[in-house]
């Protein structure tokens, strides 16, 4: 999952226009992005926090149907190597929607903390105190929902 995304993530940050910046000092290159590309990037940033909750719960799952197998079995000898391939069969094959579903929830929360994060970078360099204490508090309940999930 993370090679594919990095390769992505790097073609899409090569994408941009190349512009020549001159201070009269030091000579560099920025990149100016379109609309489309700042979409890109947004979604490419939701594609991380998704899959990478999504691996998390499917692996969080594999090892609790393990020692919940483990705890209610009477004769510990029954048990054998074979249990956290058991577990992890169940947990694709019965449990995999629900990981995704929470995934998704908890994706949707990480992406819009971030958002409400720049435009609170973004206000803060604008200057305007009132959007700066409204982001700031919206950002605090955004993140409060997100601790609890």
């Amino acid at each position: 999952f993370l090679i594919p995304w990095v390769i992505y993530s790097i073609f899409l940050a090569s994408s941009g226009e190349i512009v020549t910046e001159d201070t009269g000092v030091i000579q560099y290159n920025t990149y100016e992005y379109g609309k489309n590309t700042k979409y890109a990037f947004l979604y490419m940033l939701f594609m991380w926090f998704w899959s990478s909750q999504f691996i998390i719960a499917v692996g969080q799952l594999t090892i609790a149907l393990a020692i919940t197998c483990w705890y209610f079995t009477r004769d510990k000898s029954e048990i054998g190597t074979g249990t956290p391939i058991w577990a992890a069969r169940n947990a694709t094959w019965y449990h995999v929607g629900t990981a995704a579903f929470g995934s998704l929830i908890i994706a949707i929360v990480s992406t819009i903390q971030v958002i409400l994060t720049y435009l609170e970078r973004k206000a803060e360099k604008s200057g305007n105190a009132l959007a700066k204490a409204v982001l700031r508090c919206v950002n605090c309940c955004v993140y409060c929902l997100g601790t609890t999930l």
